[in-house]
C-alpha cells in the first residue's frame, strides 16, 4: 500500500501514532494527531489503513523529505543489482587461441561479479560427434577451475550448457 497524507476528513477517528520524536501513542483521535502535525509544521502520513481488529498506523514526518529518501534508496538498490548472466558460446572445433580469448572474457566477467553461461553448440555434422564437444568443454572447465565453480551442468541434444560463478576465496588455516 502506498502511504498517503491525512487531512481532517477521514473515515476513521482513532489511530495509532508515531510522532516526530518517535514516541508511540497507542490510541489517539485523528483530530488530535492532525493538530500535533500542524503544530510541528509536518505532515500526518498513514502507512497502514485500519482493518477489522487494528487501528490505522500514522506517523508525523516531513512527507516530501521521506519521499525523496525513498526514491534515493530505490535508486541505490537498483544500482546494486548489477549481476547478470553473461553468455559465451563455443563450438567443438574451436581453436586453442580462440578458447584462450573467450576464457579471458569469462575471467573478466567472473571478476566483475557476473555469472557466466558457457554454451557448447553442436551444428551440422558436429551433432553426431557429441563426445568431441564434451571433451572440449571439459578442457575449458579444467582451465576455469581456479577462478570459477560450476553451478549447473546440462547436456541437451544440441548443446552443453555450463553455468559458472566466481569461486569463493577460502581462508587459509593456520
Amino acid at each position: 500500500m502506498q502511504p498517503f497524507i491525512i487531512n481532517e476528513r477521514t473515515n476513521f477517528s482513532i489511530v495509532k501514532l508515531i510522532d516526530q520524536d518517535l514516541k508511540f501513542h497507542d490510541k489517539i483521535y485523528i483530530l488530535d494527531a492532525v493538530k500535533k502535525a500542524t503544530d510541528a509544521h509536518l505532515d500526518l502520513v498513514c502507512f497502514q489503513l485500519p482493518s477489522d481488529n487494528q487501528l490505522a498506523l500514522c506517523k508525523i514526518l516531513d512527507y516530501g523529505k521521506w519521499k525523496y529518501r525513498e526514491e534515493k534508496n530505490k535508486k541505490k538498490v537498483a544500482a546494486k543489482v548489477v549481476s547478470e548472466v553473461k553468455e559465451i558460446r563455443f563450438t567443438p572445433v574451436i581453436g586453442d587461441n580462440d578458447v584462450d580469448h573467450k576464457l579471458k572474457q569469462v575471467f573478466d566477467f567472473l571478476e566483475d561479479g557476473h555469472e557466466v553461461l558457457m554454451v557448447m553448440q553442436f551444428k551440422g555434422i558436429y551433432r553426431r560427434h557429441f563426445d568431441i564437444g564434451e571433451e572440449r568443454m571439459q578442457f575449458i572447465l579444467d582451465k576455469c577451475k581456479d577462478i570459477g565453480e560450476v553451478v549447473n551442468y546440462k547436456k541437451m541434444n544440441n548443446q552443453i550448457m555450463v553455468r559458472m560463478k566466481k569461486q569463493k576465496v577460502k581462508k587459509e588455516e593456520k
